[in-house]
């Protein structure tokens, strides 16, 4: 087993832990947390499934760079609601679906690759929303501890995975097209940095959800437990 391999498994089980957590704590009630992020988590884990699967028995043809699409899309829309969730803004529809529909268009027939600008816009997106995230927190005027709320630990989570992966889809993009010899031998300890990203954001989840329940000014400016 390859090293980017074991990367892989650890990636998942780390993602199944995440799901396990979120359905143990958050299935009673009512909260952003269990309308987007869980249901965020658990497609990310059939996603991860799938690729590990096809990576590692060969037996289930299924064509990846299609479940790369669709997972941009849910990441455009589940984590950009439940920010807009969280900090009192309205949901958009133009933005997300303009981005989700256009995006593998033109990166098929710029890129020859329906997935290599879905995956860039969609960390670009997801930073826009985070960034909004920040202003939204130097403007209110609150008492609240951050460091008590589960949103604080679940944005910064995301925060870390999407916006320090720009510069790996960039360079994915870059060296692929442009230097595939480079890319040939680079691409997989750029692989195991994503997955790196990627599991760290799931630890953030998961501190998030256990939690202990906490008093916490919700969007509206009243309070509920969050």
């Amino acid at each position: 087993m390859e090293l980017y391999q074991k990367f892989q498994v650890v990636q998942f089980i780390v993602i199944l832990a995440t799901c396990l957590v979120g359905l143990r704590l958050l299935w009673e009630g009512k909260s952003p947390e269990k309308t987007y992020i869980l249901p965020f988590c658990i497609i990310d884990l059939v996603v991860t499934g799938i690729t590990v699967y096809t990576y590692y028995f060969y037996k289930f043809h299924f064509n990846l760079t299609i479940l790369v699409v669709l997972f941009s899309w849910v990441e455009i829309f589940f984590i950009s609601y439940y920010i807009n969730d969280v900090i009192g803004e309205k949901k958009e529809l133009f933005i997300p679906i303009s981005l989700s529909l256009f995006s593998p268009i033109i990166s098929k027939l710029l890129l020859e690759d329906y997935h290599l600008l879905p995956m860039v816009t969609s960390c670009i997106y997801i930073t826009i929303c985070s960034f909004k995230y920040i202003k939204w927190i130097f403007n209110k005027d609150s008492d609240v501890r951050l460091k008590e709320t589960r949103h604080y630990w679940i944005v910064l989570g995301i925060m870390l995975c999407y916006t320090t992966s720009i510069p790996y889809w960039i360079s994915d993009l870059f060296l692929q097209r442009s230097f595939a010899d480079m890319y040939h031998h680079l691409s997989r300890a750029f692989f195991i940095y994503f997955v790196c990203l990627n599991v760290i954001m799931h630890l953030f989840f998961i501190k998030a959800f256990l939690w202990k329940v906490q008093l916490a000014q919700s969007y509206s400016g009243q309070s509920h437990l969050h």
